[in-house]
């Protein structure tokens, strides 16, 4: 789910779908994604299932966490290494640096920017790029804590879903919703998952999360509904 329902929401998504040339085009460029998404993702699977069917010994080393890595240095040729390693090196410094400067500049432009209207241009983009700064920090802190990678990225995508996924959903598809009932679907999703995670529950923390920002938004939004309804622009 987290992988799935969960990644429906990233800025990825969006950023494509706002900067395709036409209606037609974005569709069509979702639908060859999907399609890419599920054949190219398949190369390393393969690998790695294949890899600890064949060569168990390697799970040994760093609890399977390189397994990939070590496969391709034990077992492939060394352009095929030289592409390999630097496609992978390019795709974690392309999408990290993205992420950060998504988180970066959500906090400039969709928070700072429309709350404090005395802020001139130069001092936005100051905070925006301190926030970037502050990003890498947190995610240093976390990647360089004593979590397996498996572990980081289904937690990263597990936020998501449990905090942007039911503003995302009813934003798009309920009439009724509004902010205040927005922030009580953030708010309470993230507050219920963070619980349930630190509670080390039997029942994985986004499955409770995930309805319980659905409830909170729904609840929020009927409870204060907005003046005037939100553009979309």
């Amino acid at each position: 789910m987290a992988f799935s329902i969960g990644a429906i929401p990233v800025q990825e998504i969006y950023q494509r779908a706002f900067s395709a040339k036409s209606e037609k085009a974005g569709v069509n460029g979702h639908y060859l994604s999907a399609a890419l998404l599920l054949l190219i993702p398949s190369i390393p699977l393969v690998i790695g299932l294949g890899s600890v069917y064949l060569h168990p010994e390697l799970i040994d080393d760093d609890h399977g966490q390189s397994i990939i890595l070590q496969s391709v240095a034990r077992f492939a040729s060394l352009p095929v290494q030289v592409l390999f390693y630097g496609a992978m090196i390019s795709a974690i410094m392309s999408t990290s640096s993205g992420a950060m400067l998504a988180s970066a500049t959500v906090v400039g432009e969709n928070l700072l920017k429309p709350n404090f209207k005395s802020l001139s241009d130069k001092q936005i983009l100051l905070f925006t790029r301190l926030s970037v700064v502050l990003m890498a920090a947190i995610s240093c802190y976390f990647a360089l804590g004593d979590m397996k990678i498996m572990s980081l990225v289904v937690a990263s995508l597990s936020l998501i879903m449990v905090s942007i996924l039911a503003p995302f959903t009813l934003g798009l598809f309920w009439k009724k919703s509004s902010v205040f009932g927005t922030w009580c679907g953030v708010i309470v999703g993230d507050v219920v998952w963070f619980i349930c995670y630190m509670l080390d529950i039997p029942l994985d923390p986004t499955l409770i999360g995930t309805p319980a920002s659905f409830v909170a938004m729904f609840i929020g939004s009927l409870i204060v509904a907005d003046k005037e309804p939100i553009p979309l622009s």
